[in-house]
């Protein structure tokens, strides 16, 4: 999860595209959470995110593929305007989800194929390949 307070979408969705599109989050596989994959009250808040200043994101990156649908990650992240009826100074959420790393996606192998080879467990060996990734983790590139 991730969040601010801030109202600016250079500083919400411009930063949620810009760590989608990172080497780090695509090799480790996370993506933003879905509108019906959140809680209740995240679903069901009205005020969504701003699909103008997630294309503007996209569009000023080095990497204008984009993370995902850009519809689906403004629908995915919740705003709260200040001066609106929502009676806050303004707010930003983002979740995010991490998926399958790509070693594992290209490859097709997974903790069960890692685990036979060193002769671990199933568990055993998806918390070694847990430490791995985390090992791995150096944060967001400028």
């Amino acid at each position: 999860m991730g969040a601010t307070c801030s109202i600016h979408g250079e500083e919400n969705e411009g930063v949620v595209v810009r760590a989608l599109l990172s080497d780090a989050a695509r090799d480790a596989g996370w993506r933003i959470m879905r509108r019906d994959e959140q809680v209740d009250g995240m679903k069901r808040w009205h005020r969504r995110g701003d699909l103008g200043a997630v294309e503007a994101a996209l569009r000023s990156s080095e990497n204008p593929e984009g993370p995902t649908d850009n519809e689906e990650v403004a629908e995915a992240v919740i705003r709260c305007d200040k001066s609106s009826e929502d009676g806050t100074m303004g707010f930003f959420v983002a979740g995010f989800v991490r998926g399958e790393p790509a070693a594992k996606r290209s490859t097709g192998r997974g903790a069960e194929v890692k685990g036979k080879a060193n002769g671990n467990d199933e568990a055993e060996a998806e918390a070694e390949a847990e430490d791995e990734d985390e090992a791995g983790w150096g944060g967001f590139d400028d």
